[in-house]
């Protein structure tokens, strides 16, 4: 991971049982979402959509999968069309039964061991499956060679897993791009840069101090140019960063970005004007302020708190900027987390997470911060 802060990653969900942006709201928008699982051994909430808008966004239409189930849903909500394998004959059997009489899906048996003959190409391969078994570290690198052969690119799941870390160390070894999506249980695109450059125009528009795969998480989740949205940045030195953020995920105009604690950074307040509300003063009397103010409370679809400060600061203006987060909303919290005082950091962050309990649910977390 890179050493700079990344912005974030962490998304706790305001009341869950109400609304919930990434597992409630996509079944309008995909049809086949409702019968999926989304739980156990299968891929969750946030893995759908992120699979299903990246296929749309980057114009996937051949996919090849290992491991079918609610995946395939996700893939054939976009429009593609889908070869699936599956060494498990009794799973096969419920992919059978979930997907119906779908012409556009090929369901294949493929033992565990092998991999699929002659083959043309694919646009993109998702390779899935159960965990190792006693003696194997790397159970699904074969398959991951044969998706590099064919495609020049593969999405792997479980990416957080100890074996799946391994084999993305081997191919980031081999000179391949590798990103990782910070979800619940892990996604990890890798790429052949030479075969398979147009995945990558992402780093062309990354924002400073983005981890590749985790901005991509945000840019494919999150993006929305049809919807206005009120975002709030709480802490001082994120005003360009979260200036990026806003116009790069909510680029439409009715969008309104809020910044708090500006201090003495004149320049940066000029190079803001137009495209935020500024507001000075220490975060704990601006945040009181606001949620004392008319117009203010539960108001922000979007709360980003830099936690580059001591432990009890993390959970004071974690507390008031959860009070301004309308139902539904995400919180985000960015900073460093190294040494003593980084996991001071982390166990504030964790303790708050703990208070709030089933109000909220983490759906993406990044590594070198919360």
């Amino acid at each position: 991971m890179i050493e700079s802060a990344l912005p974030g990653i962490v998304h706790p969900v305001k009341d869950l049982s109400l609304v919930n942006l990434l597992c409630e709201a996509p079944k309008r928008e995909f049809r086949r979402m409702g019968a999926a699982n989304l739980s156990g051994y299968s891929i969750l909430a946030e893995d759908y959509v992120f699979l299903a808008r990246f296929c749309r966004e980057f114009g996937i239409e051949k996919v090849v999968e290992f491991g079918p189930g609610d995946s395939t849903l996700a893939f054939r909500d976009t429009g593609c069309s889908v070869v699936s394998y599956e060494h498990d004959l009794g799973w096969l059997e419920k992919a059978r039964e979930l997907l119906g009489d779908d012409a556009a899906v090929e369901l294949r048996f493929c033992d565990r061991e092998e991999v699929p003959g002659e083959w043309d190409s694919a646009d993109l391969v998702l390779v899935d499956g159960p965990p190792q078994r006693d003696g194997e570290e790397m159970s699904r690198l074969k398959v991951c060679d044969w998706a590099m052969e064919h495609a020049g690119c593969f999405i792997l799941h479980d990416a957080k897993r100890g074996a799946e870390k391994g084999i993305l160390e081997i191919f980031e070894k081999r000179g391949n791009v590798v990103w990782r999506i910070p979800t619940r249980k892990g996604l990890a695109l890798v790429v052949d840069r030479t075969r398979r450059a147009e995945l990558l125009v992402e780093e062309e528009v990354m924002l400073k101090g983005w981890a590749p795969g985790e901005w991509l998480g945000w840019r494919v989740l999150m993006r929305d140019d049809k919807i206005p949205v009120k975002v709030l940045g709480v802490g001082l030195g994120m005003g360009r960063d979260l200036l990026g953020l806003m116009k790069a995920l909510f680029p439409q105009p009715g969008s309104s970005l809020h910044w708090v604690e500006v201090g003495s950074d004149a320049s940066l307040g000029e190079e803001m004007e137009g495209g935020a509300e500024i507001y000075e003063g220490e975060a704990v009397e601006v945040l009181a302020w606001m949620i004392a103010g008319e117009g203010y409370w539960e108001s922000f679809d979007l709360v980003v708190v830099d936690y580059d400060c001591s432990a009890f600061e993390i959970l004071s203006r974690g507390c008031q900027a959860w009070s301004l987060l309308r139902v539904g909303g995400m919180l985000a919290f960015r900073g460093k987390g190294e040494g003593a005082l980084g996991r001071g950091r982390r166990e504030a962050f964790g303790d708050l997470v703990s208070a709030l309990g089933d109000r909220l649910s983490v759906v993406l977390e990044g590594e070198a911060w919360l």
